[in-house]
């Protein structure tokens, strides 16, 4: 089929990490591939074609926003989709946007950076697990050494020794144009939350 007569989709959405074991498909297990593709087929009849993701995160990892492409043989009620995407849905995605884009679009080309957000509550017992959306600690956090280790992550450096075994990454230089760090702030008698966003042009 002509790329010209393809109907591509520019999907943006969400998705609650702890329901998922990452992005990308894992045959016999639930992941954010899966899910976005299950509801693209009850929506349209067909399973999508070249469907890509502008990030790729682990498992267990939440989003606020991520962004996917696919396409479809034309043409196609863009508008029709859209309420069948966005209809209310226990599978672990929310905040669904579609629109129609150029077929030259590609969720991976696209992005122009990527942000991640740790929330830190630290003060919990050692074998305490309460907030599945709150990365949990016993010890405290020392905030002098916690800047002191953002400032050194700061710029473009060579991440090799963050890479996983399996990364296939071009490059491991990557350049961090922001490490933003907030805290403490108390949720309890005993503990105290943080949040560590982490800004850069890609991540291994």
């Amino acid at each position: 089929m002509s790329k010209a007569n393809r109907v591509l989709l520019l999907i943006r959405f969400g998705y609650e990490g702890h329901r998922f074991h990452g992005v990308p498909r894992q045959p016999g297990l639930p992941t954010v591939a899966e899910a976005l593709k299950t509801r693209l087929k009850d929506a349209t009849g067909l399973p999508p074609k070249a469907l890509v993701f502008s990030a790729r995160t682990d498992t267990g990892v939440s989003a606020l926003s991520n962004v996917a492409t696919c396409w479809y043989p034309g043409p196609l009620n863009v508008a029709q989709i859209f309420q069948r995407l966005t209809a209310p849905r226990d599978d672990g995605l929310f905040g669904l946007q579609v629109t129609q884009a150029p077929y030259t679009v590609h969720a991976r080309g696209i992005s122009a950076g990527k942000r991640y957000r740790y929330t830190l509550e630290t003060g919990h017992d050692e074998d305490e697990r309460s907030n599945l959306l709150v990365w949990e600690l016993y010890p405290k956090i020392d905030h002098t050494r916690l800047h002191q280790a953002a400032d050194a992550l700061m710029g473009t450096h060579d991440f090799s020794s963050f890479r996983a075994s399996g990364c296939t990454a071009a490059s491991t230089v990557k350049n961090l144009w922001h490490i933003g760090v907030a805290g403490p702030f108390p949720t309890g008698p005993s503990t105290e939350r943080w949040f560590i966003e982490f800004e850069g042009d890609a991540f291994l």
